[in-house]
């Protein structure tokens, strides 16, 4: 994250952020987390322990606002067609991606069968009788009446 704001700050003379989210792990049970929003958010302030960043700058000619996590988690809030925003994606978001090496430990854990199965009727309960199963959700309902892959 910190290498994302960085080019953002340095190579953009319009960079702002309207989010900054940090987290310090300070060992054992002592940690601390703040989130800065608006005229609190400062783009000089997404340095170490930076997990979030609400970010507005021109890239180009356009005006960009969105929202980047490192937990992999990135919003565009600007309409753009999907190639424009898969370029943006390409040339600002993903040169600074990094994967750990090792595995991480995690407090997220797997799903019990009865867990699964419940959310398997949740999530097909009142879908299409062909529709038996998470795997089998494969499109998007459109409000409108169409479907989407």
């Amino acid at each position: 994250m910190e290498a994302f704001a960085d080019a953002v700050r340095e190579e953009t003379e319009t960079a702002d952020a309207w989010n900054v989210s940090l987290s310090r792990d300070f060992g054992g049970d002592k940690e601390k987390t703040s989130i800065d929003y608006h005229d609190a958010a400062d783009i000089d302030a997404a340095k170490e322990g930076t997990v979030g960043l609400g970010f507005r700058y021109f890239w180009g000619d356009m005006h960009v606002r969105g929202i980047v996590y490192e937990s992999g988690y990135v919003a565009m809030y600007r309409d753009m067609a999907t190639p424009v925003f898969a370029k943006w994606l390409r040339e600002e978001v993903l040169p600074f991606l990094r994967v750990e090496d090792g595995e991480r430990e995690s407090d997220q854990a797997t799903l019990t069968e009865d867990e699964q199965d419940r959310a398997e009727v949740a999530a097909t309960d009142g879908g299409d009788d062909d529709q038996q199963s998470l795997d089998d959700l494969d499109t998007v309902n459109d409000p409108d009446g169409g479907d989407q892959p």
